[in-house]
């Protein structure tokens, strides 16, 4: 399921982004993110719905209501760019 992400999303988000074996996959030399550093990029993401009219989901399981992830697309470079990123037990 996709949703809206919402401050609410930080603690989930924060495990996701935390996790090394995730967050070598997104770049190079890309290091997993503080509790800190991942609000601050949930606050952009939610942020950049209102300033883009696009954005990221939350990716959440059907089975247990448990964010997994998120999906959409980020702007990079004045381009829309398909952002994924998905928990380590869901690949």
């Amino acid at each position: 399921v996709l949703r809206l992400p919402t401050i609410d999303d930080l603690n989930d988000l924060a495990l996701i982004f935390g996790n090394p074996q995730v967050m070598k996959y997104l770049d190079i030399n890309c290091q997993p993110l503080s509790r800190e550093q991942t609000e601050t990029a949930l606050v952009s993401i939610i942020d950049g719905w209102k300033k883009n009219g696009f954005g990221r989901w939350m990716v959440v399981s059907k089975e247990n209501n448990r964010t997994i992830g998120l999906a959409g697309f980020r702007k990079h470079e004045d381009i829309a760019e398909l952002f994924y990123i998905l928990d380590e037990p869901y690949w």
